[in-house]
């Protein structure tokens, strides 16, 4: 006869148990086979998982088989959810079984017959294939019911599949309907299985089990148990000890060639046979009697705070009500001061004098009007919390990071169309604002989200403009006499490739990474070494290669410029340098609302104290700052970002910063004084250490 009901097979990385089992399945001729393969859990066991799965090609051909092979291996809850998952994508019912267990004959007619009985009810969830507990049975019926599903040989339907949630999505949901209350009596079955699923939440155990017994449960299902073991394990370190280890010298409920059950009146638990099964469970997990005696430990030293918070509570509130009648009988006396002040003359000239004050001061000669990156700064002051989750800084890793500015994205939108005409709207994600964060630890200021950073688009679209790359930098000069004497330079984002042009009329051999495909190409038509290859390719490829890497106006728009360092540190030889040419973020730029100094262009914002900082993070050693003087093309927005702000913070702004005032700050700046106050560019040198 064909086996009607589809059996599943779990196999891993054991061909002789495999085999055994297999066997076992070939004496009832299944109509139906699923094999579901895991990957091997370590490269050494790869060639017994090959044999294994080889042992497929031996089944019978007139059983129908499917195979899900997985390319890696899956931890127990993966698997569990996985091979469900397909299993039930292709039939409505299923006998389980693993290549670590052996089932009787008996196993597979019970399993066939029971599922179909109890198809469409809905009370019956799990069918056992062993008794649970290794009590005497004293049933006199095959089979009784139990909360609590066996996994040594089972059988289910996809109905109750339809309940199963493997990442136990509804457990707050459940925990809040105190479901599991109400499915146990006793307090200590509440608190163990509560702790177990807790823990499969928190991903502290990986227990796929878990999962599926909360889909019984939420439907407050209970389980088949046969009188009998019908199944026993082949390794006892894959299941609990109580489960059955030593085969059944006969097969029940079969007898001669026939099968017969004796089916039980009632769909009931055994209480009994279930407090069995829970008494073997604690003893199986020696770790939940200290659990429950630090939970009673933690109940009540609660218990002991509240009444001493309580205690605290009640002696403020005593000094307050004290105070507060001492300040009741202190107003009184105050008012009747008040009354006779204001009956006298002196008074009444007084408040002439504050009503003219206020006058005068709320006169527009006097008032003061908020800059746009000063209303940035109020609204990180005055509004709620930013919703940005888990906010780290991008060079330590840490949370301890200070919110200074947030910025409507729409507002970014409309002004970069307004003096671009370029579309960012794609570039900030769909985000409502960016923030401006502050490390605590290095200073750095970096901007949020960071998935806000430039793409390829952007780039390829602003280089379009003639005033995006410049070929004439004023860290440009530095760089030459610091490169002396080297022989083998690697310069990161080369744009055009300006400065290595430079490079090589100095006659040292230097080549350019550049990511913008327009830029390489423009590089490659003046036939020079600029190369579209990331820094992390050439940082695990060539390590230790260079004399020095250089990067000028490129780290400020990256999102990780930890990597970037990092990989910048470890393309260099022991005692290269490291030089690098960014925004200084203590000049003027603090101030101004410039469009290309926040996302998506710029993401992070640098200090000579930030660049101090790496020293604590990387192996090198900062060797030398330098701060540009104040360009004279720059001098026009130096005088506005200053003149916005104590504008924006001051009634004096409008007499320091008049028109006539501006005029001749300029004129005096351009003529020579701009040269002793710092300008745009912060140029350092690090020397990589050991």
């Amino acid at each position: 006869m064909v086996y009607s009901a589809p059996i599943a097979l779990f196999i891993g990385h054991r061909p002789q148990l495999t085999q055994k089992i297999l066997d076992a399945i070939a004496q009832v001729n299944p109509q139906t086979l699923l094999i579901f393969a895991n990957g091997a859990p370590s490269p050494e066991i790869e060639d017994k998982c090959q044999q294994t799965r080889e042992l497929i090609q031996q089944i019978d051909g007139k059983t129908e088989v499917s195979t899900h092979l997985c390319d890696s291996y899956l931890d127990p809850s993966q698997k569990m959810a996985t091979a469900l998952n397909w299993i039930f994508s292709q039939v409505e019912e299923v006998v389980i079984l693993e290549e670590t267990c052996y089932p009787s004959l008996s196993f597979f007619a019970f399993c066939e017959r029971l599922l179909t009985d109890y198809r469409q009810d809905e009370r019956i969830t799990h069918i056992n294939g062993i008794k649970g507990h290794q009590q005497p049975s004293v049933l006199e019926h095959s089979y009784d019911f139990s909360l609590y599903p066996h996994y040594l040989g089972w059988a289910t339907w996809k109905r109750v599949w339809q309940h199963y949630d493997s990442q136990l999505k509804q457990w707050p949901q459940v925990y809040d309907l105190e479901l599991i209350k109400g499915m146990f009596v006793d307090p200590q079955e509440q608190k163990y299985w509560t702790r177990q699923l807790k823990a499969n939440v928190n991903e502290q155990l990986k227990d796929g089990t878990l999962a599926w017994n909360l889909a019984s449960w939420s439907q407050h299902g209970v389980a088949i148990t046969p009188s009998v073991d019908l199944v026993y394990g082949l390794e006892t370190e894959e299941y609990p000890s109580f489960y059955p280890t030593v085969p059944q010298r006969s097969e029940p409920f079969i007898q001669g060639n026939q099968f017969t059950l004796n089916h039980p009146n009632y769909v009931l638990p055994n209480q009994t046979s279930d407090r069995h099964i829970f008494s073997q469970l604690l003893a199986a997990d020696t770790t939940f009697s200290l659990y429950q005696e630090l939970e009673e430990k933690r109940e009540e030293l609660e218990q002991t705070h509240l009444k001493e918070q309580q205690q605290v509570i009640e002696s403020q509130y005593h000094s307050v009500y004290s105070k507060t009648s001492e300040l009741t009988e202190q107003l009184q006396q105050g008012q009747a001061i008040v009354e006779a002040m204001e009956s006298s003359k002196f008074w009444k000239i007084r408040q002439r004098w504050i009503r003219l004050k206020e006058a005068i001061l709320t006169s527009p000669l006097f008032s003061t009007q908020m800059s746009v990156r000063e209303q940035f700064k109020a609204n990180a002051r005055n509004r709620e919390t930013p919703p940005h989750l888990s906010v780290v800084s991008p060079l330590t890793g840490s949370p301890s990071v200070t919110l200074l500015e947030r910025m409507p994205a729409q507002k970014l939108i409309d002004d970069w169309k307004l003096h671009t005409q370029l579309d960012i709207t794609e570039e900030l994600k769909g985000h409502p604002e960016i923030c401006l964060y502050q490390c605590d630890q290095t200073k750095l200021n970096f901007f949020a989200p960071l998935d806000t950073v430039g793409s390829g688009n952007l780039y390829a679209q602003l280089d379009q403009f003639e005033w995006y790359y410049s070929s004439e930098k004023w860290e440009y000069s530095l760089a030459l006499q610091d490169l002396s004497g080297c022989t083998n330079v690697l310069e990161v984002g080369s744009g055009f490739g300006f400065f290595i042009e430079k490079a090589q009329e100095q006659g040292i051999t230097i080549t350019g990474l550049e990511l913008n495909d327009h830029a390489v190409k423009v590089a490659e038509e003046k036939q020079l070494p600029v190369k579209p290859i990331d820094l992390q390719n050439v940082a695990e490829n060539y390590p230790e290669s260079y004399d020095a890497v250089c990067s000028f106006q490129v780290l400020e728009h990256v999102s990780n410029p930890k990597d970037f360092i990092r990989w910048s540190v470890e393309v260099l030889k022991p005692g290269g340098k490291l030089i690098l040419g960014v925004p200084n973020a203590h000049s003027f730029l603090k101030h101004q609302y410039c469009l290309l100094d926040m996302p998506p262009h710029h993401m992070t914002q640098w200090s000579a104290e930030t660049f101090k900082s790496l020293e604590n993070l990387f192996p090198i050693k900062l060797t030398k700052v330098k701060i540009e003087p104040l360009a004279d093309c720059h001098v026009t927005g130096y005088l506005t970002s200053y003149r916005d702000y104590w504008c924006s913070v001051s009634p004096l702004g409008k007499f320091v910063f008049s028109e006539p005032a501006m005029s001749y700050y300029e004129t005096v700046l351009k003529k020579g004084l701009r040269k002793w106050f710092p300008g745009q560019t912060l140029y350092v040198e690090f020397e990589k250490i050991g």
